[in-house]
């Protein structure tokens, strides 16, 4: 092979490996799902939290449950299919098969999901919030020119020390 020829054969174009491109976009999809999990637990914990208050406690706690159960099942599915390779012409039909149903099952949870946002918790306890006006001014007996109580003996167990 001569120079020439090699130049040629190191500009061509290399096809993009379908089954590299299908295991990044498998792993991208469980990366959303465990966000979205995560998501789903951080509400579930605040229904469990506000059960005697909240209006919709019992649909909210029921859409929660079925979108984290599906959550788990397309989790499943995808570490299934990044299993398989899809240069193989027999795992091709089963992999495309269940990518289908993963991609009704996300459809499925973004309903599920949009419901959860719809029924969640309208009017949040508010009242249990400092006004900013409270942040903005510092207690007078906690601050003062001294900063505080701590560091005031602070600088006088220091002056005893040093005399």
């Amino acid at each position: 092979m001569t120079r020439r020829e090699r130049e040629r054969e190191d500009e061509k174009v290399c096809p993009l490996d379908a089954n590299i491109y299908a295991t990044r976009k498998t792993v991208a999809q469980g990366m959303m799902d465990i966000a979205l999990l995560t998501a789903n637990a951080s509400q579930l914990k605040q229904v469990l939290a506000t059960a005697d208050t909240h209006d919709y406690y019992m649909i909210n706690l029921v859409l929660i449950g079925t979108s984290m159960s599906l959550q788990i099942i397309v989790g499943i599915l995808l570490v299934v299919v990044g299993r398989w390779n899809i240069n193989k012409r027999k795992e091709q039909n089963i992999a495309n098969v269940t990518n289908n149903i993963i991609v009704i099952l996300i459809f499925l949870i973004t309903v599920v999901n949009v419901l959860i946002t719809a029924f969640g918790d309208e009017d949040p306890d508010y009242a249990s919030i400092p006004s900013r006006k409270h942040w903005s001014e510092p207690k007078k007996d906690r601050f003062g020119d001294d900063y505080t109580r701590h560091d005031r003996q602070l600088k006088f167990s220091l002056n005893d020390s040093f005399k």
